[in-house]
C-alpha cells in the first residue's frame, strides 16, 4: 500500500493457556494512536482519512511488552507483530490478514454488511478466505445469483438448504412429491408435528422464507420417475439429488440430464449400508451396472448425526465453488459411517 515499508512480521507460536483479550473499540484505538495509525472504531482502517481497508473482525491478539508488540491470529496463521515502527505496522497487518485492503466505496459496503445481523458472521467467516475487499463482493455478488435444485428434500437437503440460505444463497428449487412423516421428525430439522401430512417441499419453502424472507423457492410435488420431465432444471447452476425412491430413479435421472447436455453441476449423496457418499458428476454416466434390487418391506439406513454432517458438507463445497475459494476439482467422497471425517480431500 502506497506509503507503507514492507511488512516486518514472524510466525510464533501463541500460548495457549492465554485467553483471547477482549477490547473495546475505544481500547483498540487507543493502542494503535500510540504509535499514530489511523484507525476507525469500526474496524475501518484510513489513510489520509480515506479508507484502504477494513479488520477482519475475528481476530485474536495479546498483548506484549507494554504495548510494544503483538501476538496476532488470522486466517493465515498466528503472528508476530512489532508496534514500534508506525511504516511497517499497516503492512505487516495486511501481509498476515488482519486487514483486508480495498477501496473506500468497497470498504464501507462490507462494513454495511458486517453489521447486518441476519449475515454478519458468514461475512466474517467469508473475509477469511478474501485477498482484497472486491475478491469477496464478487463472491457475494455470485451468491445471490446462482440457483440450486433439489431433487428429493429429505434429511439431507434439508440441511443443505438451510445451511445455504443462512450463507446468503437466495434462488432454489424443491423438487419432491412426499409429504411429512413422523418417521421423518427425528432427522429432518425442518419439519414438526403439524407438518405430518403436508408437501415436504413446501413446508421446507414456508419454514426457510420465515427465517430468510428475500429468498425465492420453487416447488415442484409431481412424482418423480423414469417418465419425468426435468426442463425445469435445464438453468439451474447445481443440482444435489438425493432421492431414493423408487429404485432405479437416480440413474434415470442422470441419464435425462446428461442427455439434455445440462451444464448443471450435479451432485449424489447418500447412504449405501452403513457408508455416507457424496459423489460429484463429471458429465458422465455412471458405468452400467446390475440394478440393486430391495427387500418387500426395506428400510434403508439413515442418522440424523450424518444426514446434518452431509448436508453440511455439500453445502460448504458448494459454498466454496461459487465463491472460487477453493479448487475445481469434482468432489469425491466415501466413508463408513463410524470413520466419517469433514474434511475434503
Amino acid at each position: 500500500m502506497d506509503g507503507y515499508s514492507k511488512p516486518l512480521v514472524t510466525t510464533t507460536n501463541v500460548n495457549k493457556d492465554i485467553s483471547p483479550q477482549l477490547m473495546s473499540p475505544r481500547e483498540l484505538n487507543a493502542l494503535f494512536n500510540k504509535i499514530h495509525l489511523c484507525y476507525h472504531h469500526h474496524g475501518i482502517w484510513l489513510n489520509k482519512d480515506v479508507a484502504i481497508g477494513i479488520l477482519h473482525p475475528g481476530l485474536l491478539f495479546q498483548i506484549h511488552n507494554n504495548a510494544q508488540s503483538l501476538t496476532i491470529s488470522t486466517p493465515k496463521g498466528e503472528f508476530g507483530l512489532p508496534l514500534n515502527n508506525r511504516d511497517t505496522v499497516v503492512a505487516s497487518l495486511m501481509a498476515v490478514g488482519a486487514i483486508i485492503p480495498g477501496t473506500a466505496t468497497e470498504v464501507e459496503t462490507i462494513h454495511h454488511l458486517l453489521v447486518n445481523s441476519i449475515y454478519s458472521r458468514s461475512i466474517s467467516y467469508s473475509l477469511c478466505f478474501a485477498d482484497c475487499c472486491n475478491q469477496l463482493l464478487k463472491a457475494i455478488e455470485s451468491i445471490n445469483n446462482i440457483q440450486m435444485a433439489f431433487i428429493g428434500f429429505g434429511g439431507i437437503a434439508n440441511h443443505c438448504l438451510f445451511n445455504l440460505a443462512g450463507s446468503g444463497f437466495k434462488h432454489f428449487i424443491l423438487c419432491d412429491h412426499d409429504h411429512v412423516e413422523s418417521t421423518n421428525l427425528n432427522r429432518q430439522l425442518l419439519f414438526t408435528q403439524t407438518d405430518v401430512g403436508e408437501s415436504k417441499v413446501q413446508v421446507g419453502k414456508r419454514e426457510i422464507l420465515r427465517r430468510f424472507p428475500d429468498c425465492d423457492i420453487t416447488c415442484y410435488t409431481n412424482e418423480l420417475n423414469s417418465c419425468s420431465r426435468m426442463d425445469y432444471l435445464s438453468h439451474t447452476d447445481y443440482i444435489l439429488i438425493t432421492a431414493d425412491e423408487p429404485p432405479g430413479l437416480v440413474h434415470n435421472l442422470l441419464k435425462q440430464l446428461v442427455s439434455s447436455h445440462c451444464k448443471a453441476c450435479i451432485i449424489l449423496a447418500g447412504y449405501s449400508c452403513n457408508s455416507a457418499i457424496i459423489h460429484e458428476l463429471d458429465q458422465q454416466l455412471p458405468s452400467p451396472s446390475f440394478p440393486w434390487l430391495r427387500l418387500t418391506n426395506s428400510i434403508m439406513p439413515s442418522h440424523g448425526p450424518i444426514n446434518a454432517e452431509l448436508g453440511a458438507k455439500v453445502a460448504e463445497a458448494v459454498y466454496q465453488r461459487v465463491c472460487h475459494f477453493s479448487s475445481s476439482k469434482p468432489l469425491r467422497f466415501a466413508q463408513p459411517l463410524n470413520h466419517f471425517s469433514i474434511g475434503f480431500s
